[in-house]
C-alpha cells in the first residue's frame, strides 16, 4: 500500500513539472497556441520603451516630462496637462489712434481698462503681466497697481504700425520706462477707425519673423473698422482696417479682429482678454539633451500633429517653443519625439 502511494506521488510530481515546463515555454513564446504569440507581442511592445524604475513608473526627464526610449533609439517626451498650468509672462501694448474722430473710443477704453486688466490678472495667480498705452492724450485708471505705463505718443489715423515698429525695435522718443521683456509674450492691440499706410502688414510680419526674440512671441489684435462709412449714429469708419486684418491672419502674428463700432466695449474687451489668456499658455519646453537632427522632430498637442512652422527649436538653450496657436491647454498632452545626438 505504501509503495502504491509513493508511486502515485511520483506520477503527480512529474505531471506538475511537465505542466510548468509547458507553461514556461508558452510564456517565452517558443511553443504553444495563439495565446503565447500574444504574450510575445506584448513583450515586444514593452521592449520599445525605456526600462521602468523599481516602482514601475516611467522615468521622468530633467525637463519634467515622462521619458521613453523607443526601439529605433528616438526619445519620446510626454508633458502632461499639469505641466501647462504655468503661464508665460505677457507684455500688453495698446496703440490707440488719437485723432479727433477717435475720442469716444479712447474714452471707452479708459472706462473699461480696469475690468480688462482684472480679467487678465484673474487667469492665474502666477501670471506676470505689464501694460503699455501708446497714446496722447490718455488717462489711465487710478488703481493700476504699477502695471500700466502711458507712453505719450500722438498716434495719427494711419501710422499705428509705424509706432509699433519703433516700439518693437526699441527706438523713438520718448522711450518707455520699462522695456519689453525677451521672455514675455507680446500682445499688441491696435485701435483705429482707419487703415495703415507707410509701414504696412508685411513690414511688421517680416520684422517679427527675422528677430529670434520675437519669433512665436507676438500676437497682433485689432479693434478696427470692418465696414467703411457711417455704421451707426455714433460710429463712422474712415477705412476698413485691412492691414490689421492681414496681420491677425498671419501665422507669425496671429491674433483676433474685433469691431470698433461695437456698442458694448465691456463685452468687446472681455473677448480680447480671453484671447490673450489663451495666447499666454506655456509654450516653451525644455529638452535635457542635444538633438541629432532637428528635421526629425515630431510634435503633437492633444493627439494632433503640429506642423513644422508651428514651433521653433533653439539648439543653444535646447528648448522647443510652440506658436501661440498650438500651445497646449491645461488639459492637453504635449508629446515631443526626437533623435538625440550621439
Amino acid at each position: 500500500m505504501k509503495q502504491s502511494l509513493k508511486y502515485l506521488r511520483l506520477i503527480f510530481a512529474a505531471t506538475l513539472t511537465q505542466a510548468a515546463c509547458s507553461q514556461g515555454a508558452n510564456l517565452n513564446g517558443s511553443t504553444g497556441s495563439g495565446k503565447a504569440g500574444a504574450g510575445a507581442g506584448a513583450q515586444s511592445d514593452r521592449s520599445e520603451l525605456e526600462a521602468k524604475d523599481k516602482g514601475g513608473h516611467t522615468p521622468v526627464d530633467a525637463s519634467g516630462a515622462q521619458r521613453e526610449v523607443l526601439k529605433d533609439g528616438r526619445i519620446r517626451l510626454t508633458y502632461k496637462g499639469e505641466n501647462q498650468s504655468v503661464m508665460a509672462p505677457v507684455d500688453i501694448v495698446f496703440i490707440i489712434d488719437t485723432s479727433g474722430s477717435m475720442d469716444e473710443e479712447r474714452k471707452a477704453l479708459e472706462q473699461n481698462l480696469t475690468n480688462f486688466l482684472s480679467q487678465i490678472a484673474s487667469a492665474s495667480t502666477s501670471l506676470d503681466y505689464y501694460t503699455w498705452i501708446l497714446a496722447s492724450p490718455f488717462t489711465p485708471p487710478l488703481n493700476a497697481n504699477g502695471k500700466i505705463e502711458v507712453v505719450q505718443r500722438r498716434v495719427r489715423s494711419t501710422d499705428a504700425l509705424s509706432h509699433l515698429k519703433d516700439f518693437l525695435m526699441a527706438v523713438g522718443k520718448p522711450a518707455p520706462l520699462k522695456s519689453l521683456r525677451d521672455e514675455a509674450r507680446k500682445q499688441i492691440i491696435i485701435i483705429t477707425d482707419d487703415d495703415a499706410t507707410g509701414v504696412v502688414s508685411t513690414d511688421i510680419a517680416n520684422l517679427v519673423s527675422s528677430n529670434p526674440k520675437l519669433v512665436n512671441k507676438v500676437s497682433i489684435h485689432g479693434i478696427v473698422g470692418l465696414v467703411s462709412g457711417s455704421v451707426s449714429k455714433t460710429c463712422s469708419i474712415a477705412n476698413v482696417g485691412k492691414q490689421y486684418q492681414a496681420l491677425s491672419a498671419t501665422p507669425a502674428t496671429k491674433g483676433i479682429i474685433l469691431d470698433l463700432c461695437s456698442n458694448d466695449w465691456s463685452k468687446l474687451l472681455t473677448s480680447l482678454a480671453a484671447q490673450i489668456v489663451t495666447d499666454v499658455r506655456k509654450s516653451t519646453f525644455q529638452i535635457s539633451e542635444r538633438l541629432d537632427d532637428t528635421k526629425n522632430i515630431e510634435v503633437t498637442v492633444g493627439g494632433t500633429t503640429v506642423p513644422v512652422g508651428g514651433y521653433t527649436y533653439d539648439p543653444a538653450a535646447s528648448k522647443i517653443t510652440l506658436n501661440s496657436a498650438f500651445a497646449p491647454a491645461p488639459d492637453q498632452e504635449l508629446v515631443i519625439t526626437y533623435q538625440p545626438a550621439k
